[in-house]
């Protein structure tokens, strides 16, 4: 009995149909078929007969003389994927039918393909298929492929990374088919390149989905290389890998880099005020000219070593805390006013006069205001103020003040500059910050020219100058030179305050001054320079803190007695404890800015140094003995503390 398919007309040929399992439970059916009357099958007329549209299924029954399967002949969901007819080796003539599972749903066709070739990321292939028509919805970049596992791999959740749909042959249809790609979301490629300033550029490749960068983002691309998707993101760090755009404000992050080089810096010129004592009196029985005059060292231009902070940051804003970075004492080194100059008075002709002068790039050594008191003798005045000499009786004027402080061993901020430095995918605005920092270094140059004294600040502001004078009823009579001596000094010159002169005060001596007029032979004593410990306001008297040295100089009939009075600071800092007995120490000289001379030997005999904080606070010992030269002081004991420059000291009582 002839076995038929889908028609009548179509008989199996052989009988039986060819079965195939494929991959995922799917089956191919080839059916052969012979035409009833084969020699006109192939007509265009008779196509009908022999030919079934791509994707009808096994069971459905051709449209001329069509029957349906035997029962259990049929496989389910046997869709037609290819007709032909031709002749077999044999001669015959054959139409074949080949069938395929196939549903709604895509299924995987074939085995799955896995490598690692993509910077060791997993890739899978896939081949899936489904009926012609069906829909697909998976989405790239979206869809996931949740623990897909590997032999010899652990599980990876996976993205779909590309879809391509293939193109059939013409004699193929019923069916489309997918290529899948399922890619490991992840890092193919990172590169790097130094910029600027510490700033490193970061090309980062992903594959599928974006990753995590460090960074702010300048640039994004997305690209489809051989059907995959990657993004390129770009971004900007620090050598550590750290985000270069930190937040603000200043005191909240750290420089990206720093660097050291040497710049340029002009340490402003010095105006100073001296005294300078011209011999030009030798004739005469009165004393020798105390000229008060200026001294200028001019704006030096220098290298120093600075370090330069960079920062990366939103705001474009100079703040208070970029001025004092890096613990800048000095802040913004940015001179706002320059030093001046100035004098009056009336002169030996009677002009007066009266001079200002405003010194661009120079800084005052100290603010002084000096008053000159030209005695009113019968002799042509011993005062020259700025070269001009002034009329007997009358007082002159003479100052300096302003420009900046004294940059020497200061830290300072020496420049701030912001500027635009990139913008961000999302619009914002990066600046670039360079902070320019240097402690100043000091130099060894001298504000007193040789032959000329410094006037102390605090002599010229509080109490006066006070000029040479002969001493008004002489020394008090006294037996020895242990004996603590009295000054007298000159009623029109002397302060009205005690506290003017108490221990914050210095009496210059010069007795034993002897004239002969026959021969103009001077004598011209010794100067001594003792602390002044009393004051009394009604009689002009100061007590000195030691005896003199050569009392003979000033309790001898026949001779002149002058003095000088100098301020000097009563506080500061021990600057060096030498050896190790904690009896013998340097103060702080730019304190007191006594001048290195055997003068000053033993000016602060008995003087009590009292420790006020820092190491020692609370203790005092009296000193025994002081060392113009060196500057170097001994006390009577040994202090219990080490003494070390944290300890601040006061000369004299509360």
């Amino acid at each position: 009995m002839p076995v038929f398919h889908r028609s009548q007309r179509l008989k199996i040929y052989g009988s039986r149909v060819e079965v195939t399992q494929l991959h995922n439970g799917r089956y191919e059916l080839v059916v052969r078929c012979t035409a009833n009357n084969d020699t006109e099958a192939w007509y265009n007329s008779n196509k009908a007969q022999i030919f079934a549209s791509f994707g009808t299924l096994y069971i459905d029954p051709m449209s001329i003389e069509g029957i349906d399967p035997r029962i259990g002949e049929a496989y389910p969901n046997m869709a037609l994927v290819q007709n032909e007819a031709g002749f077999t080796n044999t001669g015959d003539y054959v139409i074949t039918f080949t069938y395929e599972t196939l549903t709604d749903t895509y299924v995987q066709e074939n085995q799955e393909k896995v490598d690692h070739e993509l910077n060791g990321l997993r890739r899978v292939t896939r081949t899936v298929i489904a009926k012609s028509g069906t829909s697909y919805g998976l989405v790239v970049g979206t869809a996931t492929l949740v623990d897909h596992s590997a032999i010899g791999y652990g599980t990876k959740t996976l993205t779909l990374g590309a879809v391509q749909e293939d193109v059939l042959d013409a004699d193929e249809g019923g069916y489309t088919r997918i290529q899948e790609t399922w890619l490991e979301p992840g890092t193919l490629n990172i590169s790097k390149s130094n910029l600027k300033d510490g700033i490193i550029q970061v090309i980062t490749e992903f594959l599928v989905t974006e990753g995590t960068t460090v960074g702010p983002i300048i640039r994004r691309s997305v690209d489809n290389t051989s059907g995959l998707k990657t993004i390129t993101v770009t971004t900007l760090q620090d050598k550590s890998g750290n985000s270069v755009l930190l937040a603000d404000p200043l005191s909240s992050v750290t420089p990206i880099s720093t660097h050291s080089s040497l710049d340029t810096f002009t340490y402003p010129g010095v105006v100073n005020l001296v005294e300078r004592t011209i011999d030009a009196r030798s004739y005469s029985d009165r004393d020798d000219i105390t000229s008060f005059e200026y001294y200028l060292t001019p704006p030096v231009e220098s290298l120093i070593d600075t370090e330069t902070f960079v920062f990366i940051q939103k705001s474009s804003t100079v703040t208070a805390e970029d001025k004092q970075y890096d613990n800048a004492t000095g802040g913004l080194y940015n001179p706002e006013s320059w030093a001046s100059s100035y004098s009056s008075g009336v002169d030996i002709n009677k002009n007066p006069f009266s001079r200002t002068d405003a010194l661009r790039g120079y800084r005052a050594f100290l603010d002084l205001d000096v008053v000159i008191t030209e005695p009113a003798s019968d002799f042509s005045g011993n005062f020259l103020i700025n070269g001009r000499p002034i009329l007997n009786g009358n007082s002159a004027n003479i100052g300096m003040k302003g420009g900046p402080s004294d940059p020497e061993n200061t830290k300072f901020v020496l420049d701030v500059t912001i500027v635009p430095a990139f913008e961000t995918i999302d619009g914002t605005v990066a600046f670039k910050k360079r902070i320019t920092v240097s402690t100043i270094p000091s130099r060894t140059v001298s504000y007193v020219p040789e032959g000329t004294k410094q006037i102390g600040s605090e002599f010229a502001s509080s109490s006066g100058r006070f000029s040479n004078s002969q001493v008004i009823d002489g020394m008090v009579t006294l037996s020895d030179a242990n004996t603590i001596p009295v000054l007298q000094l000159d009623f029109n010159k002397a302060p009205a305050s005690a506290s003017d002169l108490e221990h914050s005060c210095i009496a210059i001596t010069k007795g034993g001054l002897t004239i002969r007029n026959s021969d103009n032979v001077v004598t011209s004593g010794i100067e001594e320079a003792r602390t002044i410990t009393d004051y009394n306001t009604n009689t002009k008297k100061v007590t000195l803190s030691s005896g003199l040295t050569r009392f003979a100089d000033y309790n001898t009939s026949g001779v002149s007695v002058f003095y000088t009075l100098y301020g000097f600071e009563r506080t500061g800092f021990i600057s060096q404890n030498i050896g190790t007995t904690n009896t013998k120490f340097l103060l702080d000289h730019t304190k007191t800015k006594i001048p290195q001379s055997t003068t000053f030997d033993n000016v602060f005999k008995n003087v009590a140094l009292t420790i006020t904080a820092g190491a020692g606070s609370g203790e005092s010992r009296n000193i025994t003995a002081y060392g113009g030269i060196n500057g170097e002081v001994t006390v009577a004991s040994a202090f219990t503390a080490t003494l070390d420059d944290t300890s601040k000291y006061r000369l004299g009582p509360a």
